[in-house]
């Protein structure tokens, strides 16, 4: 069975957790800073998360691109009778 871990969080910028408990993690979203809770009820930024990556390249519209769509093809022949159904009871 998975476990669900979550960290205390914030968005916003130079936002220092006031309190954590030993181990306790926090992320500044902002900040892009990691905290946590030592055993002397202090806090403390344990690193800060480098820089953003840019962003890839979008591939051209020609390399793997979807073509038009075609034309609907002609409706083909009508098929031929089916025999008559059985006959009701009188009425």
């Amino acid at each position: 069975m998975a476990i669900t871990l979550k960290i205390k969080r914030s968005s916003t910028a130079s936002s220092v957790p006031s309190s954590l408990q030993h181990g306790e993690l926090a992320l500044n979203l902002a900040d892009r800073k990691l905290y946590v809770g030592k055993s002397d009820n202090s806090v403390r930024a344990i690193t800060t998360l480098g820089p953003r990556g840019a962003t890839g390249a979008t591939g051209s519209a020609a390399a793997g691109a979807t073509g038009a769509k075609g034309s609907t093809g002609a409706t083909g022949s009508v098929g031929p009778t089916g025999p008559p159904g059985p006959t009701g009871p009188p009425g």
